[in-house]
């Protein structure tokens, strides 16, 4: 009966965490994480390591950083409060 009525796992086209309800937006690309990392290892591979480059744009943006996110610049970075809290207390 709890189950009809609240529903575990809703059909919806949004990514969506179980536990906590959290919705992506339209940056979110964990999904797609072995897409991108087959693409990334395809540019390395043959090519020698000193010319090795990652970009920004082409890393993985989770869940994660849709509530803990800071904008630097132009620039979206996903912040982890607790490591955070613990380099502020170091630096004292």
């Amino acid at each position: 009966m709890w189950f009809t009525q609240h529903i575990p796992f809703p059909i919806n086209d949004v990514l969506m965490s179980i536990s906590g309800g959290v919705v992506g937006t339209a940056d979110v690309n964990c999904h797609l994480s072995h897409e991108l990392d087959c693409d990334g290892i395809s540019r390395i591979v043959g090519g020698n390591f000193g010319n090795v480059k990652f970009k920004r744009k082409d890393k993985v943006i989770t869940l994660a950083s849709v509530n803990n996110s800071a904008k630097i610049g132009k620039e979206k970075i996903t912040v982890d409060p607790l490591t955070l809290f613990h380099r502020i207390c170091v630096a004292k």
